[in-house]
């Protein structure tokens, strides 16, 4: 997911958003990519819960309970904010010939940011999940 942020969806605008419709295909593509993270994110999840569980023959850990908390939330991200994202991208059709003060697109920016949040939260939530596991395991 860091390097998602970090490097793929700034190289993949600021390489296409000059070219005709190229902002339109930017979005498509880190929307793609985001689908793809979110659902092995949702699978990770849930294998880390199945095992976890297991190891411990409990599920009242404080590490699975974050790592619901991580699916929760990325299914969230994943049905709610990026779907509705998708939508709006769908029916402006380019952002280009939108004006800055349509509803539009202030809803997708609110949107845009509703979804950073998110996933900054998921991406926090597994360093936690790191520590505890890590602590318990020295």
């Amino acid at each position: 997911m860091l390097f998602f942020a970090i490097a793929v969806a700034p190289s993949v605008f600021s390489v296409l958003t000059p070219v005709e419709g190229g902002g339109l295909l930017a979005g498509n593509i880190v929307n793609r990519s985001l689908g793809i993270l979110h659902w092995m994110g949702i699978t990770c999840g849930l294998a880390f819960l199945l095992c976890s569980s297991a190891l411990a023959k409990r599920f009242a850990k404080p590490e699975n309970f974050l790592a619901l908390a991580m699916i929760f939330l990325t299914a969230i991200s994943q049905f709610a904010v990026s779907a509705r994202m998708a939508a709006i991208r769908a029916e402006v059709g380019s952002f280009d010939r939108l004006p800055l003060t349509d509803p539009l697109h202030a809803q997708f920016i609110r949107l845009h940011q509703i979804s950073v949040s998110l996933e900054g939260v998921i991406f926090l939530l597994g360093l936690v999940i790191i520590v505890l596991v890590s602590r318990r395991l020295s």
